[in-house]
């Protein structure tokens, strides 16, 4: 079925950063310690920038956007803040060792770290 808007342009005229069509859950097995690390490489660079990470008071359910259709501002990704945080999840050996995937990995950042007016849900 073909979107009844288009994406690109939704996205661009309301200065997203990441829209998504649809949400999966994560099985508990293969996120083992992500959210973890990365909440602590966020507050790790909250702390090195002197800004507060924003942040749900909430703990993450394992939901992820399913990015088999997603729009996205790369800047948001090529940021310095974002390749610190990827980069200290990187470090921890978790991409190897609990074989964490991009979907959640992408949530989570998004989640702590974009404003949450900036993430849309696109309509189908």
């Amino acid at each position: 079925h073909p979107l009844p808007e288009d994406p690109f342009k939704r996205v661009r005229d309301q200065g997203a950063v990441y829209a998504y069509l649809t949400t999966a859950t994560e099985e508990g097995s293969m996120c083992i310690g992500l959210e973890e690390e990365m909440t602590t490489a966020v507050d790790r660079l909250a702390r090195h920038a002197m800004t507060q990470p924003r942040r749900k008071a909430e703990q993450w359910d394992r939901t992820f956007f399913y990015n088999n259709f997603e729009v996205t501002a790369v800047q948001f990704w090529r940021s310095d803040a974002y390749r610190e945080v990827f980069q200290a999840l990187d470090a921890s050996g978790g991409f190897f060792s609990q074989r964490w995937g991009d979907g959640p990995v992408r949530s989570i950042a998004l989640r702590l770290m974009a404003e949450p007016s900036k993430v849309m849900k696109l309509a189908r």
